[in-house]
């Protein structure tokens, strides 16, 4: 009996994923529409399972990872002491600078983390790759609290989007490409 609930477990959640996982046009340019399918995926019964935060929170990250690893982004569960915990890709700088720009979302809010999926995304495509480190993370701690962490105390700038969800499409583009433009 234990066994048969595994399996019908496993293919719902086989069912879900797959479907939840958006694939966006993958180009230089931002969409508004793009945005919209990740923050469906995001947002989708899988991600919001009722009342099961442990399943909730494993969805967003396998979300976050497979659309980083579509981005050809390395990915990697940060730890620094207990302090802080999150997941964070990395596209690496192509120059000498050595002065890291970080996107900060916070996985709770739909809208931040499909924000920063949608900026890594053309920071992938767009032709010059900026000089210096571009970190990607999702974590729930405040952005004045990453100091804390020795990785994060060389950051040139910490970006974090916000009040995404308060916006039209073409607002959305516009304040999305300026926030690339900030970590460019």
């Amino acid at each position: 009996m234990h066994s048969s609930i595994t399996v019908l477990l496993m293919a719902g959640i086989l069912a879900i994923v797959p479907a939840s996982l958006a694939q966006s046009s993958f180009g230089p340019e931002i969409s508004a529409e793009d945005f919209q399918q990740h923050l469906w995926a995001l947002r989708s019964p899988g991600f919001a399972s009722a009342g099961d935060t442990a399943f909730a929170g494993r969805y967003m990250e396998v979300y976050l990872q497979t659309q980083f690893e579509r981005l050809g982004l390395d990915t990697r569960e940060i730890d620094c002491g207990g302090k802080i915990r999150g997941l964070m890709a990395l596209l690496p700088g192509i120059g000498p600078d050595g002065r890291p720009v970080l996107y900060l979302a916070n996985p709770e809010k739909p809208h931040e983390a499909a924000a920063i999926l949608e900026i890594a995304e053309r920071f992938v495509t767009e032709r010059p790759r900026p000089a210096h480190d571009v970190y990607f993370l999702f974590s729930t701690v405040a952005a004045g609290k990453l100091t804390a962490c020795t990785a994060f105390r060389q950051t040139a700038r910490i970006i974090q989007p916000t009040g995404m969800q308060a916006r039209d499409a073409g607002e959305l583009v516009t304040d999305l490409i300026e926030l690339q433009r900030q970590g460019k």
